[in-house]
């Protein structure tokens, strides 16, 4: 599960931060955060957008932190250690969730072919936490589960991919499902 934290909606948004945690139905395993200096988006293309800063300013002071983070690195490095981290850690095809079929993961694809490096995973393996949500869930149940998972920091993006990835466990197993290739 990967979320992202952007400077703005579109398919090239500059991305501010990475957070990724790996799953299976039995739990979570290792993950991954990087801050990114938001100037480095730049010289790739990336957009920020007005609005998009408007909404920053308005979350909480914890995660609004992540614009001044002194460990955070350039796009391209955020993204090489990302790769670096998903292949040393997966075993086998990588499957990659995101909230929104149209958000995170296509930003991060997008992000990767700006800064010309190879994904490491497949287009046919892109997955959609928030349409298997709204399909599996009522409103009402939804809601309770986002409730229910919301530890951390809203809009820290691995404290969002951890609650998100422990939404999508809790779904499969209260409906025996099986997590498919």
């Amino acid at each position: 599960m990967n979320d992202l934290e952007t400077v703005g909606t579109g398919s090239h948004a500059a991305i501010l931060s990475i957070g990724a945690v790996f799953f299976d139905l039995n739990g979570l395993g290792e993950t991954f955060y990087q801050a990114v200096t938001p100037s480095s988006n730049h010289h790739f293309k990336r957009e920020m957008d007005g609005d998009t800063i408007c909404w920053w300013m308005k979350q909480s002071e914890e995660a609004r932190k992540v614009w001044q983070d002194p460990l955070a690195v350039g796009l391209e490095v955020a993204l090489k250690r990302m790769h670096d981290w998903a292949k040393m850690t997966a075993t086998g095809k990588i499957k990659l969730w995101g909230n929104g079929s149209d958000f995170d993961n296509i930003i991060l694809g997008n992000a990767y072919d700006a800064t010309k490096q190879p994904k490491f995973w497949q287009y046919n393996k892109n997955r959609c936490f928030r349409t298997m949500r709204a399909e599996l869930c009522t409103p009402d149940e939804a809601k309770a589960l986002w409730d229910k998972h919301a530890k951390g920091t809203h809009h820290n993006a691995l404290d969002d991919a951890i609650r998100q990835a422990n939404i999508l466990i809790e779904i499969y197993n209260a409906k025996n499902l099986v997590l498919g290739s």
